[in-house]
C-alpha cells in the first residue's frame, strides 16, 4: 500500500530505502499504543506531505530515516525549549510572574 508511486524516479528512489526504515521503527513503536490506528494515519500525512514537498537530494548527513535523525537534532535544541517550556509555566494564576524557574524544577 505505501509503496504505490514510490521509486518511479531516480529521484524518489533516493528516498525509499530511508523512508521504509523510517515507517517500520514508527511502526514498532506504535503498535505499543492502543491509538496506534491514529497514530499510523498521522504519519502517513506526515510523510505524504513531507514527500511532496522535496526539491533536493538528501546530504550524507541527511540519508537516514526519522529516529535516526531526530535526536541529533533535538540535543541541539533541548536546552532552548526546556527554558521556552519553564518560562511559558512560570506564571501565578492571576498573570505575574513567579520569578526564574528552570525546567528541572517544574513538575506536573
Amino acid at each position: 500500500m505505501l509503496q504505490i508511486g514510490r521509486g518511479e524516479d531516480h529521484f524518489d528512489r533516493q528516498f525509499v530505502d530511508i523512508d521504509f526504515e523510517s515507517f517500520d521503527h514508527f511502526l514498532n513503536k506504535a503498535n505499543t499504543f492502543d491509538d496506534r490506528v491514529e497514530l499510523l494515519e498521522n504519519w502517513i500525512a506526515r510523510k505524504e506531505t513531507e514527500i511532496k514537498s522535496r526539491v533536493n537530494l538528501p546530504t550524507l548527513e541527511m540519508k537516514k530515516p526519522d529516529h535516526k535523525i531526530s535526536p541529533g537534532l533535538l540535543k541541539k535544541i533541548q536546552h532552548a525549549r526546556e527554558n521556552l517550556v519553564a518560562n511559558m509555566l512560570v506564571k501565578e494564576s492571576d498573570g505575574d510572574l513567579k520569578g526564574k524557574t528552570t525546567y528541572k524544577q517544574l513538575n506536573s
